[in-house]
């Protein structure tokens, strides 16, 4: 669920939508307890009304297992 809210001099108000994010990432294995995230990527996508937006994003980092 996305939540939308405007607030301007001539226009406010606020909108919920549905929105869903799809994606993969890439975990190399390096110990019991460590990983490293090569990649990450992901597609978001929302839709308010008659406007649409999809957005990609991408990440990496460590994965640390407890």
């Amino acid at each position: 669920v996305a939540h939308l809210k405007t607030s301007s001099l001539s226009l406010s108000g606020s909108d919920n939508s549905f929105s869903w994010a799809m994606g993969g990432g890439l975990d190399v294995y390096v110990s019991p307890r460590f990983s490293v995230r090569l990649a990450e990527a992901d597609w978001l996508r929302t839709q308010f009304a008659d406007s649409t937006q999809s957005n990609f994003r991408c990440s990496g980092g460590v994965v640390i297992k407890f």
